[in-house]
């Protein structure tokens, strides 16, 4: 008989382990969810015309801050370097011991014809990249999308990136109300 009679001490037991268990994995769940964001969700607002049409001057880029820590950027990625205290987005186009140059409005990676994603137009200013660019062992050729309008390594003031100066990939950026995500290679 005895052990048919109810114990409520055994009950209230019960019902505080549960509750613990829940606790601790909702702040489990919090605490992944927010190094999913500082890993994958930082914000970078994107000042200038360089990622036309692309990415619009004022939207917000989100960067995977963790991608290449594990494999090195690729051409064509949309990367995020910070230089001076300042963030700019562009897209690589040429690699560590590369060599690139723009001749008649075309882009030359060793010597190879490079079409640019996106874009048909032929490239009016070679700048730097009138002569043979010769790439550091962890040096970037980066160039904006909007290949005629943007401030890239064709000029002194950017020049080429080295790796550590890249903070992040590009996975999406904000379009008014909605998030778009960037295709690799696209």
């Amino acid at each position: 008989m005895h052990g048919s009679l109810f114990h409520p001490e055994e009950k209230y037991s019960e019902t505080l382990r549960k509750v613990v268990i829940w606790v601790v994995d909702i702040i489990a769940a919090a605490v992944f969810a927010l190094l999913l964001f500082i890993w994958f969700g930082t914000g970078v607002p994107v000042q200038g015309r360089s990622m036309e049409p692309t990415i619009l001057t004022g939207e917000q880029v989100y960067l995977d801050r963790i991608a290449y820590r594990l494999v090195s950027p690729d051409r064509f990625d949309c990367v995020v370097f910070l230089r001076g205290g300042e963030y700019s987005v562009r897209r690589i186009a040429g690699l560590p011991g590369e060599t690139v140059q723009i001749a008649d409005g075309i882009l030359y990676i060793d010597g190879e014809e490079t079409a640019l994603p996106g874009t048909g137009d032929l490239i009016q200013y070679a700048g730097l990249a009138s002569e043979p660019v010769v790439l550091g062992f962890d040096e970037y050729f980066v160039l904006g999308d909007n290949i005629n309008g943007s401030e890239d390594s064709r000029q002194a003031l950017t020049g080429n990136i080295r790796e550590s100066e890249i903070v992040g990939r590009v996975w999406g950026h904000r379009a008014g109300s909605r998030i778009e995500f960037l295709h690799e290679k696209s």
